[in-house]
């Protein structure tokens, strides 16, 4: 499975990101033939068939008496947020840049960064990203990090210890700074 994980990878991207998936998903009551999702999709009978090929080989579609339909891991990468976040971020961010990975571990520096930017660091070049390739490292930070934030407010804002001052290094997007000072608004960020 291991050697044939970055094939997997691809073909379930471009099952989903052809809309290949939800198509199936949405039709699993009355499901389409390969030529209707040909026609559907405006991709070749070929590509059709090379997708639902390996969706049911990865086990991402199956075939029934009815005939196709999402399996659950199928549904998940369709419809999981936090699935397409990581995928999204793989492929967009990191995809390129591990097949530096020997390199940058015997080096200690970040080898594959070099498919992204010339920086000493991504943060220093996030700004300059390939709009797909920002997006991606947005949606991935902010679905992290959104979900982190209020469960910390109640332990950075303690009642008997409220700071007045908050030293917040780095800053990302400003969504913690802001949540702070809406949380607290004596507090200086």
């Amino acid at each position: 499975r291991i050697a044939f994980a970055p094939m997997v990878f691809q073909a379930t991207k471009s099952l989903r990101d052809s809309g290949l998936l939800k198509l199936v998903m949405d039709h699993e009551d009355s499901p389409l033939t390969l030529e209707e999702m040909s026609e559907r999709l405006k991709l070749s009978l070929y590509a059709v068939r090379v997708l639902v090929e390996a969706g049911l080989g990865i086990g991402l579609i199956l075939l029934g008496k009815k005939g196709y339909a999402l399996s659950k891991t199928g549904y998940f990468i369709q419809e999981d947020e936090m699935t397409r976040v990581n995928m999204d971020f793989s492929q967009d961010v990191c995809y390129l840049g591990l097949s530096q990975l020997d390199a940058s571990l015997k080096s200690g520096r970040p080898k594959g960064l070099s498919f992204l930017g010339n920086w000493e660091t991504i943060y220093q070049g996030l700004s300059k990203l390939p709009t797909k390739t920002q997006d991606s490292w947005l949606a991935f930070d902010h679905f992290y990090s959104n979900q982190a934030f209020p469960q910390a407010l109640p332990l950075v804002f303690k009642k008997d210890q409220t700071p007045r001052y908050l030293l917040d290094i780095g800053g990302n997007t400003g969504k913690w700074a802001t949540l702070c000072l809406n949380h607290h608004p004596e507090v200086q960020v």
